[in-house]
């Protein structure tokens, strides 16, 4: 698991010594933890790091499985420290990390590896169940609701950038063949393609 940053060390101090933790102020070194990149635990807080120096600037930077990877952290532990300092869950890692796994999901063995495992799958919700879900999908959204929505999605491409247009051939294919086939076509995941006919219903007819 390779670093975007870095490298890191750890942090100045022997044990004994006092460290100021981000999140609880100044803290005496009780041991190091046994990691990749050992790191200071304090006298009464034995389990937990001292949120210090390079630490900090590893979860600003890194992605979460390359955090718990060298500092042996768990990724809720992660998510935690990330909460109480403010810093965005997408860090130049976790984009990194991101782009890697799309394009591995891209090849040909993959895209057919996921084709088997979708094969006779049967659906895990009733009727019942899905008409509810589009009752609950038409219902009229509050604006505070719609700003949040805008606000994530302005997020979001400005990371990954925004997706391409759908083209009128490609809109003429939905209904003509299976759901799968017409996403390999267009080349757009089955969740995208699913969205988007999803929404065309929601418009109704053009």
């Amino acid at each position: 698991m390779r670093f975007v940053g870095g490298p890191y060390s750890r942090a100045n101090g022997r044990v004994g010594a006092w460290l100021k933790c981000e999140l609880r102020g100044l803290l005496q070194v009780g041991s190091f933890s046994n990691a990749l990149i050992p790191w200071p635990t304090a006298v009464k807080h034995r389990k937990q790091l001292i949120v210090c120096g390079d630490l900090v600037r590893a979860l600003k930077t890194e992605s979460c499985l390359a955090v718990c990877f060298h500092f042996g952290i768990l990724p809720q532990m992660v998510s935690e420290y990330r909460r109480r300092l403010g810093i965005e869950r997408l860090t130049a890692g976790s984009t990194r990390l991101f782009w890697r796994s799309v394009k591995l999901a891209r090849s040909d063995e993959a895209r057919a590896k996921m084709s088997r495992q979708q094969e006779n799958r049967k659906d895990l919700m009733s009727r019942e169940d899905c008409a509810r879900l589009r009752e609950i999908q038409k219902r009229l959204k509050s604006e505070d609701w719609k700003d949040k929505v805008a606000e994530m999605w302005q997020r979001r491409y400005l990371l990954f950038g925004k997706p391409d247009e759908w083209t009128e051939d490609e809109l003429k294919l939905i209904g003509t063949l299976p759901d799968r086939e017409v996403a390999r076509l267009v080349k757009r995941s089955l969740q995208a393609f699913k969205a988007k006919k999803f929404q065309l219903q929601k418009e109704g007819p053009r």
